[in-house]
C-alpha cells in the first residue's frame, strides 16, 4: 500500500498519511481521528448501513462527511481534492483513500527503480510524492459484499436523485437550456479557459450564457463570463480566480442558456435603431 502526505480538513490540521486503498470499496474516515480536527464538516446521516458488511461486530456507521484534502505536488504547488468519507469508530488509521476516490480523480500509482513512488492525477500535470506503507489491521473489515452492498445502495441513490431532478427538470423546463461540460477540465491558479459544453441543440442558434458563479469545495468559486455561444461549437470562458488549481466534472452544470432575444432591448423606433447602431 502507498501513502501520501497531506492535510485533511484545513490546512491548520497537521499533516498525515493518506493511505491509496484499491481493496477498499469506499473511503472511510476515523471517528476519533475526524473529531481532533480543527477544523471538520458536521457528520451527516444517511441512509442507515449496518457494519455487517464491514466489520463483524454489532456497531454502525456513524454517517458520512465531505471533506477536503490538501496535498502538494512534487513542483511545490498546492493540490485540493473533496472526498466523500464513511465515518467508523476505532480505526488505527485517520484515513482509508479507497477505489471510490481512485476513480473520482483517475489516480496513477508510478514505482520507479530508485524506491521513489508518485501518485499522477491523470489529465494533468501534477504528480505527489508518495512513500509504501504497511497494510493497516482495517483493511480485514471490508468483507467482500461490501462491494455489492455499497453499490446497490448507491445504485438506488443515484436513480432517486436522477429521478428527482428529471420531475424538476421537467416541472419547470429548464433541463433544456441547461448547458454542462462535456469532459473534466484542470484550471489552473488565476486561469481563465475555454470549456467546451454540451446541452439540447437542436439546431442552429445563437445563444447568450450570462455570467454567473460556480460554487466549488472549500468555499471556492468558478466565475462563468458573459458570452454569446453558437450551437454549432459551443465554447464557455470560465476563470479560476483562487490560488489553487481547481477541477470542473464532465457533467457539471455551468449555466442556462438565454434566447438573446428575450435579453437584449429591441428598438422599436427607426431613430431608435439607428442610435443603438452607432454607438455599437
Amino acid at each position: 500500500m502507498v501513502a501520501v502526505q497531506g492535510q485533511v480538513g484545513s490546512m491548520r490540521n497537521v499533516l498525515v498519511d493518506l493511505r491509496l486503498d484499491l481493496c477498499t470499496d469506499v473511503t472511510l474516515i476515523s471517528q476519533e481521528y475526524l473529531e481532533s480536527l480543527k477544523d471538520h464538516p458536521t457528520c451527516q446521516k444517511g441512509i442507515k448501513m449496518n457494519l455487517w458488511q464491514l466489520t463483524d461486530k454489532d456497531s454502525e456507521i456513524q454517517g458520512y462527511i465531505q471533506i477536503p484534502m490538501f496535498m502538494t505536488s512534487t513542483d511545490g504547488i498546492l493540490i485540493e481534492t473533496e472526498a466523500e468519507a464513511y465515518v467508523i469508530p476505532n480505526m488505527t488509521v485517520p484515513i482509508l483513500l479507497g477505489e471510490d476516490y481512485h476513480l473520482n480523480y483517475k489516480l496513477n500509482v508510478t514505482h520507479q527503480v530508485d524506491f521513489c513512488s508518485t501518485v499522477n492525477f491523470t489529465g494533468t500535470p501534477y504528480t505527489v510524492p508518495a512513500r509504501g506503507v504497511s497494510r493497516s489491521k482495517d483493511f480485514n473489515w471490508m468483507r467482500q459484499s461490501a462491494c455489492a452492498v455499497g453499490s446497490f445502495i448507491k445504485s438506488k441513490l443515484h436513480k432517486h436523485n436522477k429521478a428527482k431532478k428529471a420531475r424538476q427538470h421537467k416541472k419547470f423546463g429548464i433541463e433544456k437550456r441547461t448547458i454542462r461540460a462535456s469532459q473534466d477540465y484542470c484550471l489552473h491558479p488565476e486561469q481563465c479557459r475555454q470549456i467546451k459544453v454540451e446541452g439540447h441543440f437542436d439546431e442552429e442558434h445563437t445563444w447568450l450564457v450570462k455570467k454567473n458563479l460556480l460554487a466549488s469545495a472549500n468555499d471556492s468559486t468558478f466565475l462563468v463570463l458573459n458570452v454569446l455561444i453558437s450551437s454549432l461549437d459551443p465554447w464557455v470562458p470560465v476563470s479560476n480566480p483562487s490560488t489553487h488549481p481547481q477541477t470542473i466534472r464532465k457533467g457539471e452544470i455551468i449555466r442556462y442558456l438565454v434566447d438573446p432575444q428575450e435579453f437584449f432591448d429591441v428598438p422599436d423606433l427607426k431613430e431608435k435603431l439607428e442610435q443603438l447602431e452607432k454607438s455599437a
